[in-house]
């Protein structure tokens, strides 16, 4: 939802700082959550098994495996032979409404009501508190130009994602709040997200 939303309000050229947030916040927030958590699952396991386990866990989250293969390609210089190019780019095209499409399908499964206020909680911190909190950091302490305030804020204001569900899922915990979670944080979100860029005055 964030790169659509950020590319239709900012432009192409705009939206790049929120890609490298996107990038970096992926790689060191997935990673060292995968860490703690592999870490406290195996602790009475060797160092060996605990990092085969760590390992293994980065390898699994395909998002994060994907950041990883992508840094590794980009600086390879790898060029891409034409008769790969074309249907790569058909995939390109399709990952994000198929991801979408799919965590929908799966969200399915779970009832709402049944969750309303684990998710409800969720919900407030990330679609209120943590905007709030982005907005300060970024406007009064860090005094960031507006673009970044701007990006930093939106950003913050997102619902919960595929990887808030993705971790519940692979750790099977909370599974049912988490996917609750995603579904009313996504739905609160049209409302937010409409009033920062009112309150933006980003038309």
């Amino acid at each position: 939802m964030g790169i659509p939303l950020m590319y239709a309000v900012l432009g192409p050229m705009n939206t790049i700082p929120y890609m490298i947030l996107v990038f970096f916040h992926g790689i060191v927030h997935f990673s060292y959550t995968v860490i703690i958590i592999e870490v406290y699952r195996n602790r009475q396991k060797s160092i060996v098994e605990i990092f085969y386990q760590i390992l293994l866990g980065i390898i699994k989250n395909i998002v994060l495996f994907g950041m990883i293969i992508g840094i590794i390609l980009n600086y390879s210089n790898l060029i891409v032979p034409s008769i790969m190019k074309q249907p790569l780019d058909i995939f390109v095209n399709l990952a994000l409404p198929m991801v979408l499409i799919s965590l929908g399908l799966a969200l399915g499964n779970f009832k709402i009501r049944e969750n309303i206020y684990g998710a409800i909680l969720l919900t407030i911190l990330k679609n209120f508190i943590h905007p709030i909190i982005a907005f300060y950091l970024a406007n009064f302490i860090l005094e960031l130009d507006n673009l970044l305030v701007i990006i930093v804020t939106m950003a913050a204001a997102l619902p919960s994602g595929s990887q808030s569900y993705y971790f519940a899922y692979r750790y099977n915990s909370l599974k049912a709040v988490v996917s609750s979670n995603v579904v009313l944080s996504t739905f609160v979100s049209f409302f937010t997200l409409s009033l920062l860029l009112v309150f933006f005055d980003i038309t």
